[in-house]
């Protein structure tokens, strides 16, 4: 090793004749940019599954309140048309206008009814909701199985209403209720 005059200096070429080595291969910058971008795109598909997650998680509960809200519409009317012969589904003059329920007065007028987006009741959409839809289904079913489905012409006295909320083709919720001819609507003032 060669010193200068007065201080003990090693120069470039004589540490590398030594055996140690000063600075960084570009095969290791290559390595170690590699590996990183590894990590960074793992991170990234985490972070993107998380969110889809919760994305997912938020509309099933904005689903289960939209199957409550039609629940709890369906429930309040009576269990046969009060004005007219009782048809199994909707009656003559109430499904004249498909994005209106506000001639509903019975469960059963319900039957295979579907909107998408939803709307209210009186037929005004919900802002925010494109792609969504919910639909209903109406049996009679056994008083003693109420899995068991009777038909539309066997009325023994209990309806099945099911509601089902899906997004974009997804079954996000589904909620059912059961009505039976003696429960009586209160009168609401």
């Amino acid at each position: 090793m060669r010193q200068s005059s007065k201080h003990n200096l090693v120069t470039c070429n004589d540490s590398m004749a030594a055996g140690r080595r000063l600075g960084v291969s570009l095969m290791e910058v290559t390595v170690a940019s590699g590996l990183m971008g590894l990590l960074i795109v793992t991170s990234l598909q985490v972070v993107a599954g998380m969110l889809k997650s919760q994305r997912f998680n938020e509309d099933r509960a904005r689903a289960e309140l939209v199957v409550q809200d039609l629940l709890t519409e369906i429930a309040q009317q009576s269990y046969l048309d009060p004005t007219q012969a009782p048809v199994f589904g909707p009656e003559s003059g109430e499904a004249t206008n498909p994005a209106s329920r506000t001639n509903f007065d019975d469960v059963d007028d319900y039957q295979n009814w579907t909107e998408s987006p939803p709307r209210s009741r009186s037929g005004l959409a919900w802002t925010g909701w494109n792609g969504w839809t919910r639909s209903v289904s109406v049996v009679h079913v056994d008083p003693n199985d109420w899995n068991n489905s009777l038909g539309n012409n066997n009325d023994q006295g209990f309806k099945s209403i099911t509601v089902v909320v899906s997004r974009q083709g997804i079954e996000l919720a589904r909620g059912q209720l059961v009505r039976s001819s003696s429960w009586k609507q209160p009168p609401f003032e």
